[in-house]
């Protein structure tokens, strides 16, 4: 639950729309707050004004206000330049995955309600509850590329790579179980399936014994799907003779099926082996950025800030 920091409450609605919510949001906001303020303003130019002036407002506002056009994405992006607001926007489902509500996403407006779903209710629980990015982005109708990786099994090749590199560096061999649990824990169940089979023969040697590492590879040749290795230095580097790359594409599709294809009793074994292996290793805390996972974090900082969102 997001915390409630605004001090005023504006609505910006046409008519019908306030008759429809505005009295029942209302009461419910100043039941729970009180102290809050509440304004209304029937013209752009006058919620503009308004929180040109203000601090901290929360606007429950309208694409189409009376008598007048709809907001285009220039007038959007003033009212968000102003910084100082959180935007309630209602809008026509038309727009659903059209360019306008891409363009809602990136000002930064997260929390809207097509017109055809209001009800107080529904307004009431953005207001208490804000979006986040990935739930905006699914109303929206908005697909990104990580959104894909989620529900279709997409595996980005190049974290992998350099996951693997990572883990594969020579420089200090004797922390490369810390730096393989590391990795492991920030990845999906197929991505670490696909980086133990990708891990060269010899530096599998050095993982023996740690049980993750065995149970992601720990499985019939004929099941090992592996990735091909990132260039270094405008070369390809050569792929160990135990593995072949599937695709020369710098991502590699699994059908959902396959993604998903642990029965689910291994992945409770799974789950079971992990907690055992952070156990052996001398702690229950299965959360890397702290103890010893912080200098992983450190050496692998300026990466992360790139692939994690």
């Amino acid at each position: 639950m997001t915390e409630f920091r605004s001090q005023k409450l504006l609505f910006g609605l046409s008519l019908g729309t306030a008759k429809k919510i505005k009295s029942q949001v209302e009461a419910e906001v100043l039941r729970k707050h009180p102290e809050m303020q509440t304004v209304c303003r029937y013209r752009k130019e006058g919620i503009y004004q308004y929180l040109k002036e203000q601090e901290n407002v929360l606007v429950i506002m309208e694409e189409n206000l009376q008598g007048g056009s709809g907001y285009n994405i220039e007038e959007l992006q003033q009212l968000t330049d102003l910084g100082n607001s959180r935007i309630i926007f209602l809008l026509d489902h038309t727009h659903m995955g059209d360019d306008y509500v891409k363009a809602l996403y990136c000002c930064g407006i997260l929390d809207a309600l097509y017109m055809d779903e209001i009800t107080s209710k529904e307004v009431l629980n953005l207001v208490f509850h804000a979006r986040g990015h990935e739930a905006a982005r699914k109303y929206y109708g908005i697909q990104i590329l990580r959104d894909a990786e989620k529900a279709d099994g997409i595996v980005d090749e190049g974290k992998l790579g350099a996951y693997l590199e990572f883990i594969e560096d020579e420089t200090d061999r004797g922390d490369r179980g810390d730096r393989y649990r590391f990795v492991s824990t920030r990845l999906s169940a197929e991505e670490n399936r696909i980086l133990a089979d990708s891990i060269s023969a010899k530096v599998a040697h050095d993982l023996k014994g740690n049980e993750v590492f065995g149970f992601y590879r720990g499985r019939s040749r004929e099941d090992r799907r592996f990735f091909k290795r990132r260039k270094k230095d405008g070369g390809a580097e050569g792929m160990p003779e135990r593995q072949e790359a599937l695709t020369e594409e710098p991502r590699l599709y699994l059908p959902r099926a396959t993604a998903c294809s642990i029965p689910e009793n291994d992945e409770d074994e799974m789950i079971r082996a992990m907690e055992r292996f952070w156990t052996a290793g001398g702690t229950d805390d299965t959360n890397p950025d702290e103890g010893n996972g912080s200098s992983l974090i450190a050496m692998f900082a300026g990466y992360l800030d790139t692939i994690d969102t």
